[in-house]
């Protein structure tokens, strides 16, 4: 879920910005609060999914979601891409050291490396504010969705008050001290980096969809964006 900061000639995500130590201190911080506001979605995002479901995650990060999933979900056959290897690395570990089955790969959301109409879900959770062409990249999420599939997206709203993102951050698993440096953060370079629901509907609007909706989240400042392909 780093920062991608260019594009390479065949349009896939080109990173400047996953450097070991990065990635480890998103891993360590910032992926337990995310973890625990897709947590609080769960059932969003599994509560349509047939048994034995193919689920997609697009920016899994260390893969801590997709194994929330396989322990609530265990028929889900469960896949993950991350444009930063070192966090496919430790969502492989994880997932070996937990014993369980699933997937993660090395690719950028703007290229996924699948067939069209493989998956019955794909979901992303505040990875698209990195995704240098966020349209692009939801239309390879729909792409990949078998037709009935659902595409599931969550991420901070660029829009968000001062007030709602203090407030968010102080639910983290921090201790106190951190606590303001981690507001400065997470207003600083995650809220400036996000964007607002006008321009995500407005991307939306133009995808081979059936039906989509936006909603603003309870769990937090974030928006939540619903699609049937």
């Amino acid at each position: 879920m780093g920062k991608a900061a260019m594009l390479s000639s065949n349009g896939a995500g080109v990173s400047a910005d996953y450097r070991p130590a990065r990635m480890s201190l998103y891993d360590r911080l910032i992926a337990p609060a995310v973890a625990d506001l897709a947590q609080a979605l769960q059932h969003l995002l599994i509560q349509d999914a047939p048994i034995g479901a193919q689920v997609l995650d697009v920016g899994c990060g260390g893969g801590q979601i997709p194994l929330q999933m396989a322990t609530s979900r265990p028929d889900l056959r469960l896949t993950g891409i991350d444009l930063a290897a070192g966090q496919v690395q430790r969502a492989r570990q994880r997932a070996l050291d937990a014993g369980k089955s699933l997937h993660f790969t090395h690719a950028s959301a703007l290229s996924l490396p699948f067939a069209a109409a493989q998956f019955d879900l794909v979901y992303s959770i505040g990875s698209i504010k990195h995704w240098p062409q966020p349209g692009q990249g939801l239309a390879e999420c729909v792409r990949v969705l078998r037709p009935g599939g659902r595409l599931v997206v969550v991420e901070v709203d660029g829009d968000c008050t001062s007030d709602q993102a203090h407030a968010f951050v102080g639910q983290w698993r921090l201790p106190g001290v951190l606590k303001p440096a981690a507001r400065r953060f997470f207003l600083n370079r995650v809220v400036t980096q996000s964007f607002g629901q006008a321009r995500l509907r407005a991307m939306l609007a133009g995808l081979n969809v059936s039906q989509w909706q936006v909603n603003s989240l309870p769990e937090g400042p974030a928006w939540l964006a619903q699609a049937i392909r």
